[in-house]
C-alpha cells in the first residue's frame, strides 16, 4: 500500500454520512503512479465474460468477511451476468429476490472468483444494520484491510472514514460489494463516484429507482440438475442420480437454503434410518415447513454454520420478509391477503396476475381495487415475497406458500373458497370457449386445485375435476382425461345419486373420452351398467346439450 505525506489540499468526496471533510494534514494518500493506473486498468480488461473463473486469491488490501464456500455449485449463468455487469460500470449490479435463494452467496462466489481482477481490492460491508456501516469501512482501512497507517485505529472515527473514501475514490478498479442493502439512501451515500468503483449490492427489494443506477439481477431457484448436485455434495456415497434426492429437491422447490439444510440433515443422519432419502422424503412431504431439518437444532449441527454467517432456518429467514408487511396498513395488510390467496395456488407455478386478482373480487369494474391491490402487490415484490415473470405472473415459492397458510391459518378457510370458485369459474369460461391455450397457460393451478378439493368429494370437485377432464381431452391427453372424468363422475354418484342429471353429463363426457381412446367397448361397459338410472335425465340433458352431445349413452 503506497505511503502517505502531504501533498497539498486534498478533499474527500462522498463520506457515507454524506458530507465532505478535508484530509488533516499527514493523513493526504500519495498520488498514483501512471503505470499502477495502467497496470490496474490491464488487470481489470482481463476480467473474463465467457467463463467463469477459478477461486483465486484476493488482492493486497481486501477486506471480505465471507469465506469461499466449497459446496458451491452452479449459478453459471448468473456470474457471468453479473461479471458483464460490473465490467461495464455504468451500472451497479443489485442481486435480488426471496431470502434464502443464496443471494449473498453469489456475492461470495464472484467476490472469490472475480475479485482477482480488482488491483484496488474488494470490500464487503454487511448492510443489515445502517447504524453498522460507517464501523464497517472503518475496518476496511485498518489492519485486516488497507492498513492505512500505523496510529489508523486512534484517529477519529470522521478522518477514518475520510481516508478509507479516499482510497475507494482513487482510478484503481476495485469492488465494493454491498450485502443486504434494502436502502436506496444507503447506496446513494456509500457509493464511490470514482471512475474505478464498481458496486455489486445484494437485496430482497426488487424495485430499485432507475436513477440510481442500478440494473438488477433476480436470482431464482437452483435448476432440477444443481438441486441434486448441491445434495449429493452431502451424500457422495448415493448415486449422483438417485431419483430420491431428485424428489427431495422438488419438494423442497430447489431453495438453496432448504437444500443446503436437507443435505446437512443427510450427511448427519447417514448412518440412521432417518438419513436414508426415502425415509427423509416421506417425512419431509407430512411435515413440509415444520420438519426439523429445516433449521439447524441446538445441539444437533456438529459446529454446522453458514459460509455466508446467515441464520440457518428456512421459516425465520421467510419471517424476517413477511413481519415487514404491518398489517395496520392497509397496503400491507392486503398484501398479505394475497400472498395467502396466492398460497392456496400450484405452489411454485406462475400465477396469471388477473386470475390471483380475480380471487380477492378485482373485475373490470372495480377500478379503484385493482389499484389497491397492485400497491399491495408491489408491496410483496419489493419485500422479495413473490417473484414477477416478465408477462406479469407472479411466482410464490412453494416453502413460502406454507408458511404463509401457517402464518395466516384462521384466514385459511376462507381463501381456499375464493380461489376455488375463481379457478372453476376461469375454467368452465375457457373449455366453454373451445380455445385450450390460455387454459393450458396455467393447467397447474385447475389440476393443483381440482386435486385438492377431490378429497373433500364435494359436488365443487366434481365440477372441478369435469372441467379439467374436458380441457384435456381438448388438448388430446386422453389417459389424465379420463382419469380426471372417472373421478368426476365416482364423486358426483355419492353426492347426487345415480338418477341426478349431473351424472349423466359427466357419463357422457368420460363416453366421448373412452370412444376417443378407441375403447369402444369400455365404453358400452361404462354407460350400460347406468342406463336404467339416466334414461329419466336423458330429457333433460337433450334440452341442454342437443342429441347430438349425448349419443354416447344411449
Amino acid at each position: 500500500m503506497s505511503e502517505f505525506h502531504n501533498p497539498g489540499d486534498f478533499r474527500a468526496a462522498n463520506l457515507i454520512q454524506g458530507s465532505q471533510l478535508n484530509f488533516p494534514m499527514g493523513l493526504i494518500p500519495a498520488r498514483l503512479q501512471p503505470e499502477e493506473i495502467k497496470a490496474g486498468a490491464e488487470q481489470f480488461a482481463g476480467l473474463p465474460l465467457e467463463a467463469v473463473p477459478a477461486p483465486a486469491a484476493l488482492p493486497a488490501g481486501s477486506c471480505i468477511s465471507v469465506r469461499h464456500n466449497p459446496l458451491f455449485v452452479g449459478r453459471d449463468r448468473d456470474l457471468r451476468q453479473l461479471a458483464t455487469i460490473i465490467k461495464d460500470g455504468e451500472m451497479a449490479a443489485a442481486v435480488t429476490g426471496l431470502g434464502g435463494l443464496g443471494k449473498t452467496q453469489l456475492a461470495a462466489e464472484f467476490a472469490h472468483r472475480y475479485g482477482q481482477y480488482f488491483a484496488g481490492g474488494v470490500f464487503w460491508l454487511n448492510c443489515s444494520k445502517a447504524e453498522d456501516v460507517p464501523g464497517q469501512v472503518v475496518r476496511c482501512g485498518g489492519a485486516e484491510g488497507l492498513a492505512l497507517r500505523e496510529d489508523f485505529d486512534d484517529l477519529p472515527q470522521a478522518q477514518q472514514l475520510a481516508l478509507v473514501k479516499g482510497v475507494w475514490s482513487n482510478p484503481l478498479p476495485h469492488l465494493l460489494i454491498l450485502d443486504n442493502c434494502e436502502e436506496q439512501e444507503l447506496l446513494k451515500q456509500s457509493r464511490p463516484t470514482a471512475s474505478g468503483a464498481r458496486v455489486l449490492l445484494t437485496s430482497r427489494k426488487a424495485n430499485w429507482r432507475r436513477a440510481l443506477g442500478v440494473q438488477m439481477l433476480p436470482l431464482g431457484v437452483l435448476t432440477a440438475a444443481e438441486s441434486v448436485a448441491l445434495l449429493h455434495q452431502h451424500r457422495p456415497d448415493l448415486a449422483a442420480n438417485d431419483p430420491e434426492l431428485a424428489k427431495i429437491a422438488a419438494t423442497l422447490g430447489h431453495l438453496p437454503l432448504a437444500l443446503h439444510l436437507a443435505g446437512s440433515y443427510l450427511e448427519r443422519y447417514r448412518y440412521a434410518t432417518s438419513g436414508h432419502p426415502a425415509v427423509y422424503l416421506a417425512e419431509l412431504q407430512s411435515a413440509e415447513l415444520t420438519h426439523r431439518s429445516l433449521s439447524l437444532v441446538e445441539g444437533e449441527n456438529d459446529g454446522e454454520s453458514s459460509p455466508t454467517e446467515h441464520e440457518l432456518h428456512v421459516a425465520h429467514t421467510f419471517a424476517f420478509s413477511w413481519d415487514q408487511l404491518n398489517p395496520d396498513y392497509p397496503a400491507d395488510a392486503l398484501a398479505r391477503r394475497l400472498l395467502l390467496y396466492a398460497s392456496c395456488f400450484a405452489g411454485g407455478e406462475p400465477i396469471p396476475r388477473d386470475l390471483l386478482k380475480a380471487s380477492i373480487g378485482v373485475t373490470e369494474a372495480a377500478v379503484e381495487l385493482e389499484r389497491q391491490a397492485e400497491d399491495a402487490l408491489g408491496r410483496a415484490l419489493s419485500l422479495g415475497l413473490l417473484e414477477e415473470r416478465a408477462d406479469g405472473a407472479l411466482v410464490l415459492h412453494r416453502l413460502l406458500g406454507a408458511f404463509v397458510r401457517r402464518a395466516a391459518a384462521g384466514e385459511l378457510p376462507a381463501a381456499l373458497d375464493a380461489v376455488e370458485g375463481t379457478i372453476e369459474e376461469a375454467a368452465g369460461r375457457l373449455n366453454q370457449a373451445g380455445y385450450p391455450a390460455p387454459l393450458t397457460a396455467w393447467r397447474a393451478h385447475l389440476r393443483a386445485v381440482a386435486e385438492a378439493v377431490a378429497v373433500r368429494e364435494s359436488a365443487q370437485a366434481g365440477v372441478l375435476l369435469n372441467e379439467l377432464g374436458y380441457h384435456l381431452q381438448s388438448v388430446a391427453e386422453f389417459a389424465d382425461a379420463r382419469t380426471a372424468l372417472e373421478r368426476a363422475l365416482t364423486i358426483d354418484e355419492k353426492v347426487y345419486g345415480p338418477e341426478h342429471p349431473n351424472v349423466a353429463i359427466r357419463v357422457n363426457n368420460l363416453g366421448r373420452v373412452l370412444q376417443d381412446l378407441g375403447d369402444l367397448a369400455g365404453r358400452r361397459r361404462h354407460s350400460s351398467g347406468r342406463w336404467q338410472y339416466l334414461r329419466p335425465a336423458c330429457p333433460l340433458i337433450i334440452q341442454a346439450f342437443g342429441p347430438s352431445e349425448v349419443i354416447l349413452i344411449l
